[in-house]
């Protein structure tokens, strides 16, 4: 844009140039009708002069004759050097005129029309390119929603199906924790059951009931987490998509609203980068491990409680044998969730990693689409605002061109005023 009003400019200036030139011409021709001929300073010093008498009555006047003659012979070269337009000489005008002779008036137009036609020329040009460009950004704003439209709903699947992974897994690994911290205990207990009473069978049983009882529960509390965490995925990540898309629009205004920017606009954008997305998803499911481990420890802790309500009641020696039992107890209790946190944490990020994968091949997959929509309407909005501009200087400078022909007919019409 700026490079074509300089061209405007330019053209303006060499024309107004080659006019000054013209003139500077013309001014050169003026000079030869100075008007210092010898013959029309004699003829103005005897006119003006007064006669002295040198004591005769009559003038001589064959004397001043011939001195005039005389005058007139030495002059003959000064005046055929003054020859001036349509071919008249300094000295016919001297001697008509004399030394009060004032030379030509040349009244020069002015050059405001030309500014004003250059100054209407800018508000013009800025009028219909601000025109243009703000038609030509609802296209930017229809590429970039389609691309938003198209996407998004594609994170649906990896999220859920990676999400729906994650349940099943944590499911597994709970029946499995489950399963081998009831077999610990069975083992555990076994001993004490047969040098006790029954009474300790009977306990191991309703421990053993009660412990699996709190693992279910912490099993169905992490379903429920995780259930919430799908949707919750999917609408941060199309969060993300949708904000990239207003920034992305942003950046086009931006740079078309700087004029002083000649850059090319498509390699001056930035673009959502997929880390964006694995971060917001990592991120998503760091708090969800949060969550499940909170769930866990709480669950060691209500089975600690357990075991410690399932020692009240027992026999003298009873109580001293479940003792004996009961650190063991714990300790498998504390083996097992540790084992299980640690698995969880591990599938997580297992299964998060795919899902950040999955999502990040949607949009590398996209984003070809998504820079070409984006390249072919700022080739358009580049395309247009040069034909605007164009257009204004081709009629600038067919305005421009038509008042330098006006002005300069008008000093010709002058200078056969004056000389005609």
């Amino acid at each position: 844009m700026q490079k074509n009003i300089f061209m405007i400019i330019y053209s303006v200036i060499s024309i107004y140039c080659e006019q000054s030139q013209k003139r500077d011409v013309k001014n050169n021709l003026y000079n030869g009708f100075e008007f210092t001929s010898s013959i029309g300073k004699e003829k103005q010093k005897i006119n003006n002069s007064p006669v002295k008498n040198s004591g005769k009555k009559n003038l001589n006047h064959s004397n001043l004759k011939t001195n005039k003659t005389t005058k007139l012979k030495s002059a003959k070269p000064a005046t055929k050097k003054n020859t001036g337009l349509f071919g008249t000489t300094n000295t016919d005008l001297n001697t008509l005129y004399g030394e009060s002779y004032p030379g030509p008036t040349i009244v020069f137009p002015d050059i405001g029309p030309i500014l004003n036609v250059i100054s209407s020329s800018s508000t013009e040009i800025f009028s219909e390119v601000q025109n243009f460009v703000q038609s030509s950004l609802s296209s930017v704003q229809n590429v970039i929603n389609n691309y938003i439209n198209n996407v998004t709903p594609q994170f649906t699947v990896p999220i859920d199906r990676g999400n729906e992974t994650i349940k099943n897994n944590l499911k597994n690994l709970f029946a499995e924790a489950t399963a081998d911290l009831t077999t610990d205990i069975n083992a555990i207990l076994l001993t004490a059951v047969t040098n006790t009473s029954t009474n300790i069978s009977e306990a191991d049983i309703a421990l053993i009931s009660d412990l699996q009882a709190q693992m279910s529960i912490a099993s169905a509390q992490i379903q429920d987490v995780l259930s919430g965490v799908s949707s919750s995925t999917v609408e941060s990540t199309n969060e993300i998509i949708s904000n990239s898309g207003a920034q992305l629009y942003d950046q086009i205004i931006t740079i078309l609203a700087d004029t002083a920017n000649t850059s090319s606009i498509i390699s001056q954008l930035t673009y959502l980068s997929p880390e964006i997305i694995q971060a917001a998803i990592a991120n998503e499911m760091a708090n969800v491990t949060a969550l499940i481990t909170e769930i866990i420890v709480n669950t060691c802790n209500g089975m600690s409680t357990i075991i410690d309500q399932s020692s009240s009641g027992k026999q003298k020696n009873e109580i001293s044998i479940f003792d004996a039992s009961k650190a063991e107890i714990l300790a498998a209790i504390a083996n097992r969730v540790s084992k299980l946190l640690l698995d969880v944490n591990v599938l997580i990020k297992n299964d998060t990693n795919s899902i950040t994968n999955n999502v990040s091949q949607i949009i590398e997959a996209s984003f070809p689409i998504l820079l070409d929509d984006i390249t072919a309407v700022i080739d358009t909005i580049d395309s247009g605002i040069n034909s605007v501009i164009n257009k204004i200087s081709k009629t600038v400078i067919e305005d421009i061109s038509e008042i330098i022909n006006a002005n300069g007919q008008n000093i010709i019409d002058q200078l056969k005023t004056i000389f005609g």
